[in-house]
């Protein structure tokens, strides 16, 4: 195999959905024969794709047309070489597509894929003018969106947050911190932290040694937490002695992060999405101590087994969804996510929440979040509920776009279940 070929594994995986481009880069790539050299060249190829995929395919199918998918993802990835990685050559990737285990790669007319790699290597295509005044394919090119996502998103929210989105999208991702809430006294001041705005206990982390090295990060003073995360903590506002549910996948920092504020007094279930969930989750339990998280494997229909109906104070819920939101710090999503896929996770995030409802007491909080840009599955999700439910009530509602704090997109609902005077009913 050719580097263009353990190039093109490693994308087909990310594309199929079957890992994240950073277990991709950071693990997957590990499993290779190749050697340190090899191994970034390779990883350099990859990230010289995941945020320019569709822009790279428009200028190829500028130059070819339409051709097989496949074929087209060679391509790239050998148009990536030329073009972002030092050393390799024009000449590199023909020999790579020359001793290629793909046959139908082989076929291609050597001298005209040659040329087209020749002209793009330091020249980028300009958008062509007939384009200019179409907003969701110019969009679509410049900050390789795929259109489809690009329309949708214009159609909810309009073209100025829908640009102002997407470009921020491409931004690097900052680094979040939060204090331990059992060092609360403790101030974080000087030119290693910047606070978040939107947050009352979040920060990002600018100093120029990593984080890791850190004295107050060693010491478990500070931890890793991101911002829409932590925001979604303070807003559910737990209070020591709550029995609480989490539902959602990967997020025992949020989960440790309940029981913090909750000083480890109360309940916390939280329904781990799989067992790498799971093992996250005890890990963080021993590594702060915490004594009232219960990790259970399985969803939402398995909370009956570790609390009653009607009997918790608050229910956090962050259902399957198109993590449309977290492109910044998942680039793949643009890539992988199909569009006739979003049926199935809407009915699921219905059935999430109607049957996260049922555990709420009287008066007690249910809290419906998704990190995603899509009014079908965070206020039409929620309007539909309340009419179904209506002994339920919106107390707030928010959507924050990628842009506005420099951080990942989310919105959340807390909704309240209605308590009723006993007197006023027998009136």
């Amino acid at each position: 195999m050719t580097l263009l070929d353990y190039s093109h594994t490693l994308f087909k995986g990310i594309k199929d959905n079957e890992y994240t481009f950073s277990y991709g880069v950071n693990k997957k790539i590990q499993e290779l024969s190749l050697s340190s050299l090899e191994l970034n060249t390779v990883k350099a190829c990859l990230k010289g794709v995941i945020n320019r995929y569709f822009y790279l395919r428009f200028e190829l199918t500028h130059s070819y047309g339409n051709i097989e998918e496949d074929i087209l993802d060679y391509l790239v990835l050998g148009l990536s070489f030329v073009r972002y990685v030092s050393k390799v050559t024009v000449e590199d990737v023909i020999n790579f597509i020359i001793e290629s285990e793909n046959e139908k790669l082989k076929e291609l007319d050597l001298e005209k894929v040659k040329d087209v790699y020749t002209s793009l290597k330091d020249n980028v295509t300009p958008i062509p003018e007939k384009y200019e005044n179409n907003f969701a394919k110019k969009v679509s090119i410049l900050y390789s969106y795929p259109e489809w996502l690009v329309k949708m998103m214009k159609k909810h929210f309009g073209g100025k947050n829908t640009f102002k989105s997407i470009a921020s999208s491409r931004r690097n991702s900052p680094i979040n911190v939060t204090i331990n809430p059992n060092c609360e006294l403790l101030s974080l001041t000087g030119e290693n932290f910047k606070k978040i705005e939107i947050t009352d206990s979040g920060y990002e982390y600018v100093g120029k040694t990593p984080l890791i090295e850190n004295a107050l990060f060693r010491e478990k003073k500070i931890y890793v937490m991101d911002a829409m995360e932590l925001l979604l903590v303070e807003k559910l506002n737990p209070f020591q002695g709550d029995q609480v549910l989490v539902i959602g996948d990967n997020k025992s920092m949020l989960v440790s992060t309940i029981a913090l504020k909750m000083f480890d007094f109360g309940k916390v279930y939280y329904a781990c999405a799989n067992q790498d969930s799971y093992f996250s989750m005890r890990k963080a339990i021993d590594l702060y101590k915490i004594k009232t998280v219960i990790p259970f494997e399985g969803d939402v229909t398995l909370a009956c087994t570790h609390a009653e109906e009607k009997s918790l104070d608050k229910v956090l819920v962050i259902p399957p969804n198109s993590e449309f939101g977290l492109i910044r710090r998942k680039p793949e999503i643009a890539i992988n996510f199909k569009q006739d896929s979003l049926d199935s996770l809407i009915e699921n995030q219905r059935k999430y929440l109607q049957e996260a409802s049922k555990f709420i007491k009287d008066d007690g909080v249910l809290m419906y979040a998704v990190p995603t840009l899509n009014i079908k599955e965070s206020f039409n999700i929620v309007r539909l509920f309340i009419e179904e439910n209506p002994d339920f009530e919106v107390e707030k509602e928010e959507l924050i776009f990628p842009y506005m704090h420099q951080t990942t997109g989310m919105y959340y609902a807390l909704i309240r279940k209605k308590t009723y005077d006993l007197e006023e009913i027998k009136e």
